[in-house]
């Protein structure tokens, strides 16, 4: 009996600590309100040669909120947003790729590896996606 008696106390303050711990961990980050304010509307820019500028809607999460433009046969590029309106894009706001993914099947889009906006050179907060599959690096 005392050998049992000797355990629990050894055991009681480890079980203490833990419940401790867990009480001091952050909750799981869920996937970030699409309605609150995050990227404004307007012309995004991409830093990075060959990336077309797109006008976002200011709406996260909906079909058709970036939009590109055409010029004379090339994907406008200048940061004016210029041209006539040609590819309709979806851009999502998740905490990750996995939550890009979910929002974008969602939204009716299949995507496997989606785009990170500032990956791509866009002035963007790093939790909006696009329901693009780009190849793995």
């Amino acid at each position: 009996m005392e050998d049992r008696s000797r355990r629990m106390w050894l055991l009681l303050p480890m079980a203490l600590a833990a419940a401790a711990l867990a009480a001091c961990a952050p909750p799981p980050t869920p996937n970030p309100d699409p309605t609150t304010p995050w990227l404004a509307p307007g012309c995004i820019d991409s830093s990075v040669p060959g990336v077309p500028d797109f006008e976002f809607s200011g709406t996260a999460n909906e079909l058709g909120n970036g939009i590109a433009f055409e010029v004379e046969g090339a994907l406008s590029e200048d940061g004016t947003c210029t041209g006539d309106p040609t590819d309709s894009g979806v851009i999502v706001r998740a905490a990750n790729a996995a939550g890009a993914v979910a929002v974008c099947g969602d939204l009716g889009i299949v995507v496997t590896n989606p785009a990170r906006l500032v990956d791509f050179g866009y002035d963007a907060p790093v939790d909006a996606w696009t329901c693009l599959d780009v190849p793995p690096v």
